[in-house]
Parts: structure tokens; C-alpha cells; sequence
């Protein structure tokens, strides 16, 4: 009975799997083997394939072109055209830029400049004011020193400004007499500038 099976299974065998088994799938096999290698080697095995297929004749019509399929292509001389452009536009900025930085170091230094001259105006100022306020000092010792009656003369021969000025330094008492001798239009009018202040 083992002799039956035995036979049975060899006889189970038939043209179509002997061809499978013995050609077909070592045959595949050694394909997939050449098709890793030669990847491996940097050949494209299937553009290699697809290269000769498209010389076939009837296999040529199953394949479609890739290039045929792709947009056409951009010229180049635009393209170059176009890069020109920009590089030219993209310097005329940089140079604009750079009369920008200067314009604003300028500007920077003109503005330093100003700071200073404004620093010693207002020092200059400061000085004047105090020899103004030290002469006018010095004017009002002059006149307490002299008689009302005097100083009302010279007060009187001043404009209004400065009429006011020297009286405004002196001490209420000095301005009372002084103005109490002076003529009472002038004195009127240099008391009301003086109280309005």
C-alpha cells in the first residue's frame, strides 16, 4: 500500500507543475536576483527594459512615453532674462539701501551737531542771564545808594522795559519812593507792566 501512495503522488505531477517548479519559479527567482544586482551596480533596469520594449513594435503601443506626459519646457533664455532682472533690481535696492544708511549717519550726525549747539546756546543763555541778573543786582545797589528823587529822573529817561527791569531788582521800600517821585503817567504805567507780570 506504502508502493500505491507513492506512485500516486509521482503520478500527481503533472507537465504544467514540472514547468512551473522547475523552470517558471527558478526562473523568476534568477530575475529578481539580476534585477537587485544590477540596482545595487547604479543600472536602472526597468528604464533599460522600458527603453527596449518601446522598440518592439506591438509592445511599444501597451507603454506609455513619460516624456510625453511632462509640460514642456521653460526657455531658459527667459529664464536668464528674468534672473538679470532681479539681480539688476536687487542691486539698484542695495545701493538705495546704502544712500539710506548714509542719509540716516547724516542725519544722525547733523542731529548730534544741533544737540551740541542747542547745549551751548542754552549755556550761553544760562551765562547771560546771570551777568543780566548780576548787573541788574548791582544797577539796584546803585540806586538805593542814591536819592529817590534822582533815581526817579533816571528811571524816568529809560523806556518802559527797561524802567521796568531795574525796578523789579529793588527792594519794596526803594521802589515806593522811587516811584513816588517820578512823574505819575510814567509811574502809572510802569506799575501796571510791573503788576501784571
Amino acid at each position: 500500500m506504502a508502493k500505491d501512495l507513492e506512485v500516486i503522488e509521482e503520478k500527481e505531477y503533472s507537465k504544467f507543475q514540472w514547468f512551473f517548479m522547475i523552470i517558471f519559479i527558478p526562473t523568476v527567482f534568477a530575475a529578481i536576483l539580476a534585477i537587485i544586482v544590477f540596482m545595487f551596480m547604479g543600472i536602472n533596469v526597468l528604464e533599460k527594459g522600458k527603453e527596449i520594449s518601446m522598440k518592439l513594435p506591438v509592445v511599444s503601443s501597451w507603454i506609455t512615453n513619460n516624456q510625453d506626459n511632462l509640460e514642456p519646457e521653460v526657455d531658459v533664455d527667459e529664464l536668464q532674462t528674468t534672473i538679470v532682472k532681479q539681480q539688476s533690481e536687487l542691486e539698484a535696492l542695495n545701493e538705495q539701501l546704502v544712500e539710506r544708511d548714509e542719509e540716516i549717519v547724516n542725519l544722525n550726525r547733523e542731529i548730534d551737531s544741533l544737540a551740541r549747539q542747542i547745549e551751548i546756546f542754552e549755556e550761553d543763555r544760562q551765562n547771560n542771564q546771570m551777568a543780566i541778573e548780576v548787573e541788574l543786582t548791582e544797577i539796584a545797589k546803585t540806586y538805593e545808594s542814591m536819592s529817590s528823587k534822582n533815581a526817579a529822573k533816571i528811571i524816568s529817561e529809560l523806556d518802559t522795559t527797561e524802567a521796568l527791569q531795574h525796578i523789579s531788582t529793588l527792594k519794596p521800600e526803594t521802589k515806593a519812593s522811587i516811584l513816588a517821585k517820578m512823574e505819575p503817567e510814567k509811574a502809572a504805567v510802569i506799575m501796571s507792566e510791573l503788576y501784571s507780570e
